[in-house]
C-alpha cells in the first residue's frame, strides 16, 4: 500500500533515546578505552580524545601544527609510508582540534586493522615533527591564513572572539606573522605535555568493537616509550564578560560580516534546555525567525544563523550573517527586533510544537548509527553529563510552555548584554 502523499505524517515524540554507557570496557594503564558495538558494515573506528585544544597552547597557533603534523613521520614510519600505508589499505586518517580537545582517528575495514594500528598507535604516541614537514605545514598554513583575512566573514569571527574572550585562554585571535614565533621544539613540548594517555580516553566503535580493543592494547603496548606523568589541569579559564563593540569600516567591501553574542549557560545548567528552544527559533534552524525575516522577507542575505557554543569553561551564544553593505545598519536592527521579540511577546503554540519535534527528529539523526554515537559519548565524557543527559534533556524539551520560555528570554536574552563586531563597508 502506497502511503498518501497528501497528508503529512503525524508528529510523534520519540519513544526513547539510546542511554550511552560511560562505564570503560577496557583500561590500558590510566587511559579508559570505551566501547561502541554496532553497525551492519564491517568497520572500526578507534578515536583518541587528548586535553591538547588550543587553550594549552602557550604560543599561537602550536595546538593546531602539533595535531596537524602528527602523521607526518612517526619513529618507525615516514611520512609517504604512512600515506600509502593508510590509502593501500583504505583507511581514512581525521584529526581535529577545538578549544579544549584534541583528538585523533582512524576508520578501516575489520580486517585490516592489523596492519593499520602499529602506524596509528605510533601517530598518537611517538610523531618525530620533522622540520621539512613543519616547513612546508607553515607555508602552507600562512598562504591559507593569508587568504582568509582577506575575507570580512573571517576577520569579523577574529574580532568577535577577541571582544568576547579577552584575556582569557579561549581567545581566538592570529596574523601571519605567529607562524614565525614557535618552532620544533615547541610542538615538541607541547606533544609531551599535552598527549599523555593517562590524560586522554579512547572509544573503539563498530562491529567487533571489543576484538579491535584487545588489539588496540597490544598494538600500544609495543609503541607507548614514554614514562607515566601526572595529571594535566589545563590552565584556568577566568570569564570577566563586559560587552563590547568594535566596528571596522573598510573601503572596497562589497559585503559586511556581523557577529553579536553574549554568555550563555551550559549544559548542566537547568535552563538550558529553555534556551536551547529560543536559540532555535531566533537562528538554529532553516525556519528560524531570522532567516524569514532577514533572508526570506528582506532579502539582505542568503543565510544568517545563531548557536549555543559551549566549551569545558565556558559557553556563550552568536549570530551571525553577511549581508551587502547597504543593509548592514538595517540588518542589525532587525536581529535586535527579533530578540526584543522572543522577550515581549509570548510564543505561539504551533511555533513551540514545531520546534520541538524539529529537535527530536534532529537529535535522533544524530543518534542514529554506531559512528554517530561516538560524538554524542564524546560529549558526556568531555563535559561530565549523565548517561541519561539526552533522555532527559528532550523531556525537558516536550514539558516546555511559551510562557516559561518568555520568563527565560527576559533572564538571558538582554539588549544591552549583548556583543557586536562589525567589519565591511558601509
Amino acid at each position: 500500500m502506497s502511503p498518501n502523499r497528501n497528508t503529512a505524517p503525524v508528529a510523534t515524540k520519540p519513544d526513547q533515546l539510546p542511554t550511552l554507557d560511560l562505564t570503560p570496557a577496557h583500561h590500558f594503564g590510566a587511559m579508559p578505552i570505551y566501547g561502541i558495538e554496532g553497525g551492519d558494515e564491517d568497520l572500526i573506528r578507534i578515536e583518541f580524545v587528548f586535553r591538547a585544544g588550543t587553550r594549552y597552547e602557550q604560543k599561537n597557533l602550536v595546538a593546531s601544527a602539533c595535531n596537524a603534523l602528527l602523521k607526518e613521520g612517526t619513529a618507525g614510519f615516514t611520512s609517504i609510508e604512512i600515506s600509502e600505508t593508510l590509502d593501500f589499505y583504505g583507511a581514512s586518517l581525521v584529526h581535529e582540534v577545538s578549544k579544549d580537545r584534541a583528538s585523533v582517528y582512524v576508520v578501516c575495514l575489520s580486517k585490516y586493522l592489523e596492519a593499520i594500528l602499529p602506524i596509528f598507535t605510533e601517530i598518537v604516541t611517538q610523531p618525530v615533527f620533522d622540520e621539512n614537514e613543519l616547513a612546508i605545514f607553515k607555508r602552507r598554513s600562512r598562504s591559507r591564513l593569508e587568504v582568509n583575512l582577506q575575507k570580512v566573514e573571517f576577520q569579523c569571527r577574529l574580532l568577535f572572539s577577541a571582544a568576547l574572550f579577552k584575556d582569557t585562554p579561549y581567545i581566538d585571535y592570529f596574523i601571519p606573522g605567529d607562524f614565525d614565533l614557535f618552532h620544533r621544539e615547541d610542538i615538541l613540548d607541547f606533544f609531551k605535555e599535552n598527549y599523555r594517555l593517562e590524560n586522554a580516553f579512547c572509544i573503539v566503535s563498530g562491529k567487533n568493537a571489543a576484538s579491535a580493543a584487545d588489539m588496540l592494547g597490544s598494538a600500544l603496548g609495543k609503541a607507548v616509550n614514554f614514562p607515566p606523568a601526572s595529571q594535566i589541569a589545563g590552565p584556568e579559564v577566568s570569564w570577566v564578560y563586559e560587552k563590547s563593540e568594535n566596528l571596522l569600516n573598510k573601503e572596497g567591501y562589497i559585503q559586511s560580516a556581523i557577529r553579536m553574542g553574549l554568555p550563555m549557560p551550559g549544559h548542566k545548567h537547568a535552563d538550558y534546555p529553555a534556551l536551547y528552544v529560543l536559540n532555535t527559533a531566533l537562528g538554529g534552524y532553516f525556519g528560524s525567525r531570522l532567516m524569514q525575516n532577514i533572508r526570506e522577507d528582506k532579502g539582505y542575505t542568503y543565510g544568517i544563523s545563531s548557536g549555543i557554543n559551549i566549551m569545558e569553561k565556558a559557553a556563550y551564544l552568536a549570530i551571525g550573517t553577511q549581508v551587502g553593505s547597504s543593509h548592514t545598519d538595517a540588518t542589525i536592527f532587525e536581529i535586535r527586533k527579533e530578540i526584543s521579540r522572543l522577550r515581549d511577546e509570548t510564543m505561539d503554540i504551533e511555533e513551540l510544537r514545531q520546534i520541538q519535534f524539529y529537535l527530536a527528529g534532529n537529535l535522533l539523526q544524530r543518534m542514529d548509527g554506531t559512528f554517530e554515537l561516538v560524538g554524542r559519548l564524546k560529549t558526556l565524557l568531555t563535559m561530565g553529563l549523565d548517561s541519561d543527559h539526552y533522555p532527559k534533556f528532550i523531556n525537558r524539551i516536550f514539558a516546555l510552555e511559551p510562557e516559561e520560555l518568555k520568563e527565560i528570554a527576559n533572564k538571558y536574552l538582554l539588549a544591552d548584554r549583548f556583543s557586536l563586531a562589525v567589519i565591511g563597508t558601509w
